[in-house]
């Protein structure tokens, strides 16, 4: 709430796009640490600043990007995940066939 009150209070001036960058840029913080503290209706408010411009569509772009999973953080936790399993399964030339066929659709699932 304290953070849509301090969006309102710039609306209509050139500050306005400036304090919605930083709410986003506070909201990814408390992302960080627990993303169920995020109400549903201020992430509505987050994908509505993804149709403006300026920095605030820019940090909206980003927090929706960790929001869903689409950050460094999780490709690296992905890639991970995916050695660990690699290391496990492929211990020769046919296992490491066999792990392929059976995973294609991770990897490209992993790469788009």
């Amino acid at each position: 709430k304290k953070v849509k009150e301090l969006t309102e209070m710039g609306k209509g001036t050139s500050l306005e796009d400036t304090l919605k960058s930083a709410a986003v840029v506070a909201l990814r913080s408390v992302l960080s640490r627990d993303k169920s503290r995020i109400p549903a209706n201020v992430v509505d408010w987050v994908k509505e600043l993804k149709a403006g411009d300026g920095y605030s569509k820019s940090a909206a772009e980003g927090f929706i990007d960790a929001y869903e999973g689409r950050s460094l953080e999780g490709a690296y936790e992905q890639i991970n995940a995916l050695n660990t399993r690699f290391k496990e399964a492929c211990v020769d030339m046919d296992s490491l066939k066999a792990y392929v066929d059976e995973n294609v659709s991770d990897l490209k699932d992993f790469i788009a």
